[in-house]
């Protein structure tokens, strides 16, 4: 059984907290009119792709907490990836 929280799901999660705070960042310089060409979309268009982004990394956090609670035996849940595992991974460059 692959653990619901695996390396892959935590990597996924991640990418898409990323791609969220780059669209909230492309919304806070788009607040100053001079900054922001007639060309580039608005503030509210980069919120509104943070919005979305975080709606799918709700998606995936669910999904995989979902398939959580089907395992009946907990001992396989811990077994999949131990935290330290994801958190030296994650720490990677």
């Amino acid at each position: 059984m692959e653990a619901a929280f695996g390396l892959a799901v935590v990597a996924a999660m991640a990418a898409l907290l990323a791609d969220g705070v780059g669209h909230l960042a492309e919304a806070f310089q788009r607040l100053d009119p001079e900054s922001r060409s007639k060309s580039e979309a608005s503030a509210t268009d980069a919120a509104d792709a943070a919005v979305k982004t975080q709606r799918q990394l709700k998606r995936v956090y669910r999904q995989a907490a979902s398939a959580l609670l089907e395992v009946q035996d907990l001992r396989e849940v811990i077994a999949g990836e131990s935290c330290t595992d994801v958190s030296r991974a994650s720490a990677r460059p």
